[in-house]
């Protein structure tokens, strides 16, 4: 543990646990990899919630729903043969560590709210409906959620989603992605989300089934933008990347 920890809180419910939050300073703990991996100077107390979230992966009907203290690795070990979701390949992707992926949960994961996250991204697409704890308990979707409160669960609709898809651009496998192009298709619409090395997600709809080359363009121009030049090529590069996903994404739909 790092030297500017001076208290642990282990509040008796997560709506305890929400009191006792100040942002950068006083911080919820489940997994504790990111904080742990960060050890910011301004954190001088953790309050234990991983005793209080769900991790449970429950199918009921056409809902699935799956507890924020759910690991990483218990994503990848799930049999996901009722509900062929891409979560276990994306938990790999997010996280290539076995060990750290025992150790990372849901809830930390879609906390961070990483933009190079495979996982978070996919979740994104989805868009995953939120258990959140805060001033008052609400259920909202991970689209409108403002990274106020604590998550318990998400619930995901399958008979929303058709098929998924995923194109990925990074150095090697194991390495954080550059850009992500993930999609969903549902019954009217393709739904895109692209993430990477970019500064914030970035969310379009595609209504036209034809898929045009017009809106393919404009769907990838838009998310470059939340892209900069850097170590990994520049905005033009990326949004050539982005727009290659795309296609390849639309010749599989």
């Amino acid at each position: 543990m790092w030297t500017s920890i001076k208290h642990f809180e282990k509040p008796a419910s997560l709506e305890e646990a929400y009191t006792l939050i100040v942002p950068g300073k006083k911080v919820p703990f489940s997994g504790g990899s990111y904080l742990t991996a960060e050890q910011s100077g301004e954190i001088d107390t953790l309050i234990a919630i991983r005793h209080l979230l769900d991790d449970r992966i429950k199918m009921n009907g056409k809902i699935l729903t799956i507890g924020t203290g759910a690991t990483l690795q218990s994503l990848v070990k799930y049999d996901w043969s009722r509900s062929p979701l891409r979560l276990a390949e994306c938990a790999c992707l997010s996280c290539p560590s076995r060990n750290i992926r025992n150790q990372r949960t849901l809830g930390g994961e879609i906390g961070r709210q990483r933009t190079n996250s495979e996982l978070f991204v996919h979740l994104k697409a989805l868009d995953v409906n939120l258990e959140v704890i805060g001033a008052s308990s609400q259920t909202m979707s991970i689209r409108e959620w403002d990274g106020q409160g604590i998550i318990n669960a998400l619930r995901i609709d399958m008979t929303a989603v058709k098929k998924t898809f995923c194109q990925r651009f990074a150095l090697i496998p194991s390495a954080p992605a550059v850009v992500i192009v993930e999609g969903v298709l549902n019954k009217q619409r393709l739904d895109v989300v692209v993430g990477g090395a970019a500064s914030v997600l970035s969310l379009s709809s595609i209504t036209d089934m034809g898929f045009p080359e017009e809106t393919l363009a404009q769907v990838a121009a838009q998310a470059a933008v939340r892209f900069k030049t850097d170590q990994y090529g520049s905005r033009a590069y990326k949004e050539h990347l982005i727009r290659t996903g795309l296609a390849r994404i639309v010749a599989e739909c």
